[in-house]
């Protein structure tokens, strides 16, 4: 048996809720998507709205904090947490999202801190460039080797577009963890993509990305190479024949390199691709 008991208020400002679910251990759900079983979940919380005319500071404001609470049927905690949020709308489409969490993961046995704060924020300079920053930082685990870690990462995004036929975007992601040893990694991540639209019935686009992984391999409990590279590309043709029957060409390659090889090809791929729906 699986059992499920939620209340929640939805007054217009303030809203509140309260949840209890109990899923036993030798429960089923061949229809449907339940990754685990043999646990039950208390939790709650209450939020605040707040909307304002066309001209103010903001335009919508909404904050609230929960808990949440979840443990094995036998008892044994799996995590508990405190989780809190503050989101802003407001002119030129700007827009500033935190998420804060504090509490405790059971993660192989051992308890850990979650202490971690996620936060984004992106605005419209104009009507056709988009500017984004996301980042997250605090203390979470390292799941590789089941410890205490302390992680920040960092993503920068800028998306534009040209008329109705062009866009454009590039995004870098960085990412670190430190443990009690020492910085434990450090990645690098670069995005890009951009198409262009030369009639209804055709386009091509193109992908780059290049990611790089610095580790310190000393303090892994498995064998870890101090440094991967890798490179990939893809170009993309598209044309429809018609509503029902759409062509297309490709190209794509990877590439990978590490503390000992220099960044070098090691795949090649071209295909073709006809799609044909029909109707019945």
């Amino acid at each position: 048996m699986a059992y499920d008991f939620e209340y929640n208020h939805d007054g217009g400002t303030f809203d509140w809720w309260g949840a209890y679910r109990r899923v036993e251990d030798d429960f089923r759900a061949d229809m449907g998507f339940r990754p685990q079983t043999g646990y039950q979940q208390t939790r709650g919380g209450w939020s605040y709205l707040r909307r304002a005319d066309a001209g103010h500071w903001y335009n919508r404001l909404n904050s609230g904090f929960g808990y949440v609470h979840n443990e094995e049927i036998e008892g044994d905690v799996l995590d508990s947490f405190f989780d809190c949020w503050l989101n802003y709308q407001g002119p030129m489409r700007s827009e500033l999202n935190v998420y804060g969490i504090l509490g405790r993961e059971n993660y192989r046995g051992e308890e850990f801190d979650r202490r971690t704060v996620d936060a984004n924020a992106a605005f419209w300079p104009t009507g056709s460039v988009l500017v984004r920053l996301t980042t997250a930082f605090g203390e979470g685990i390292d799941y590789e080797n089941g410890q205490q870690g302390t992680i920040l990462n960092l993503e920068p995004m800028v998306y534009f577009t040209l008329a109705s036929r062009f866009y454009a975007m590039i995004s870098h992601e960085y990412e670190q963890m430190d443990v009690d040893e020492g910085r434990l990694y450090a990645a690098n991540v670069t995005y890009s993509q951009a198409a262009y639209q030369f009639t209804k019935r055709m386009f091509l686009r193109a992908i780059f990305q290049y990611a790089d992984y610095e580790y310190e391999s000393e303090l892994y409990t498995a064998e870890k190479e101090p440094n991967q590279s890798y490179f990939a590309s893809q170009l993309l043709f598209s044309y429809k024949l018609n509503p029902q029957t759409v062509f297309y060409l490709g190209y794509s390659d990877n590439h990978f390199g590490d503390a000992n090889t220099d960044l070098t090809q090691f795949d090649r791929t071209f295909f073709a691709k006809i799609g044909y729906a029909w109707l019945l």
